[in-house]
Parts: structure tokens; sequence; C-alpha cells
């Protein structure tokens, strides 16, 4: 089995040391974690979630390994302005397994898209199927195509596609030129 491995995929999304990034919906905080480390101490991470137990998990976990430069907010990415985050703030933002749990996913990239600046990136991480019932259902598969036409409409393009295990995809969207 090859599911995500957060740090082969934060190199791929050129996350480098200094940024400021933000894990949209960090479940268990594998990525944000990785983040943390990449980033260093002069960065930044924002780990946000609607789920106040998991953020709670977060920073007790970010203390625990000393990683002073995570940031845990609660907010909801799929209402406008969600993150708290202003405008044009940060270098990434990274969504990973998150778009097809959400109910309204293009308010989620609208929100992604609103928080980076004008040289940043958005990194999006999916599954690529249910395989059996052992992914998400069916009907909550979102294919890429329909991914990348949201951030086109934002103004975006595909900058890059990068293996994110058998069972997901991986995309990543910069400003048009």
């Amino acid at each position: 089995m090859s599911f995500v491995k957060p740090e082969k995929a934060l190199h791929d999304m050129n996350i480098a040391e200094g940024m400021t990034v933000v894990d949209f919906d960090v479940g268990a905080g594998y990525f944000t974690m990785a983040l943390a480390k990449k980033v260093g101490p002069h960065g930044k991470v924002y780990a946000i979630d609607t789920r106040v137990d998991l953020l709670t998990r977060i920073a007790n976990e970010a203390k625990l390994f000393h990683h002073k430069n995570i940031e845990v907010l609660h907010g909801d990415i799929e209402s406008p302005n969600g993150s708290g985050l202003i405008k044009e703030s940060v270098d990434r933002v990274v969504v990973a397994n998150t778009l097809f749990v959400c109910d309204y996913p293009e308010k989620v990239v609208k929100e992604a898209v609103r928080i980076l600046k004008k040289k940043g990136k958005v990194a999006v991480i999916d599954w690529v199927d249910s395989f059996g019932h052992f992914g998400p259902h069916p009907d909550c598969i979102i294919p890429k195509d329909r991914i990348v036409t949201w951030f086109n409409k934002e103004g975006m393009v595909q900058d890059k596609e990068f293996d994110a295990g058998e069972y997901h995809y991986g995309l990543v969207f910069k400003f048009k030129d």
C-alpha cells in the first residue's frame, strides 16, 4: 500500500525554509508537522481546521516536538475569509485529502487563492478513485480536470503534477504569468 508521504510531497511542492505555509483541514497533522520541519525556525505554518480537538492535539504535538513555528487556527475554509488570514499573505497552501470531504470545494479553492501571494502556489492532493470503497465513496471523488477548472476560474494554472502515491494525485497551481 502506498499512501502519500508528506516529506516527499513537500519536496515536490517546492516548500523551502523561511516560507509561510498553510495546511488546510489538518486532520491528524501529518503535513503540519512535516511542514514545520521543512520551513524551519524562520518559517511559519498555519494549521487550520474546524475541529477544535484536532487543533488541540496538533498544538500539543507542536510543543512536544518544539515546533514553535506552528500556529493553530480554528476556521472554516469553505466560508469567505474563513481561514482568518490576510489576503495575499502566504507562500504556499497545502490542501491534502480535503476537497473530497467538502460540501463546497470550490469555496475552498477561492479561499486558498485569496490568501496566496502573487508568486505563491497551491498544492492539492486528493483521491484518484474509491478503490472498491477502500477510499472515499465514489460520489465523493473529484476528478483532476474539475479541480484544474476551479483553479483556472480563479486565475491560476497548473504548474505541475507530482507523484502522491498510488491512491492519490498531486497537483500544484500558480497564478497565470
